[in-house]
């Protein structure tokens, strides 16, 4: 049987003038719960899906937005609790714009990807966002996917340190611009790097020598479907 692991960018971003005002909450209405009139098609709606299917998957939750002092961590707690609730996993995702927004953090912002930033900053980037998470109730986790799939090899040393074990931000399309991660071995298997263990975002070929990562949002159902027969089949 083919093994397939689904994950899931749990993020939002400030987009509305007033976010502060109105502590977050209309964009967390789009980008969280897809609110489309009087439907929500967003975290809910795919928790239904997952549970009515019988799967489970991984949120990625970014967490960093709950540093801010106008925001604070019941929109954060609300999420993590949502997914843990369904008995999904709920390891961290960072995306760096927000450290503009957090006084409590100790790093100068330098634009919106990790690589900017030296293996000691991200080192405590990561540290200070898994308290966030934890502390809205996430259990200690094993995993960690960047921003943009925005690493490098400080990342992977930063996850060393904090004895993070996982890491799944290599993706094909942003490979050797926001990604400088080593190309993976395989793209079914994980690849060990130094003591993290690299799960890369699954990718097909789309057409001879292209490969595109395998995301919701990039790729047709009938995409999906064929790669997924064609895994099966070659093992």
């Amino acid at each position: 049987m083919l093994k397939v692991l689904l994950t899931v960018d749990t993020e939002v971003y400030p987009i509305h003038m007033n976010w502060k005002e109105d502590r977050l909450s209309r964009d967390i209405q789009r980008d969280i719960y897809a609110q489309v009139g009087d439907r929500s098609v967003g975290l809910d709606y795919l928790l239904e899906v997952l549970n009515r299917s019988g799967l489970k998957a991984v949120f990625f939750v970014e967490s960093l937005f709950s540093a801010v002092p106008a925001v604070g961590h019941e929109l954060l707690a609300e999420i993590v609790q949502k997914a843990l609730n369904d008995g999904h996993a709920v390891p961290l995702h960072i995306h760096t714009k927000w450290i503009r927004f957090c006084p409590d953090l100790n790093v100068e912002f330098r634009g919106g990807i990790l690589p900017l930033y030296s293996c000691e900053e991200q080192t405590e980037l990561i540290a200070f966002a898994s308290e966030k998470l934890q502390s809205c109730g996430a259990p200690k986790f094993i995993a960690f996917r960047a921003g943009d799939y925005a690493a490098d090899d400080s990342t992977i040393k930063a996850l060393r340190r904090l004895e993070i074990a996982f890491d799944s931000s290599f993706s094909i399309s942003y490979a050797g611009t926001n990604c400088r991660l080593p190309f993976p071995e395989s793209f079914g298997k994980p690849t060990d790097l130094g003591g993290v263990i690299e799960i890369p975002i699954g990718a097909i070929e789309d057409y001879p020598k292209h490969l595109r990562h395998t995301q919701l949002g990039a790729c047709g159902g009938n995409e999906l479907i064929h790669a997924l027969n064609e895994a099966e089949a070659n093992g």
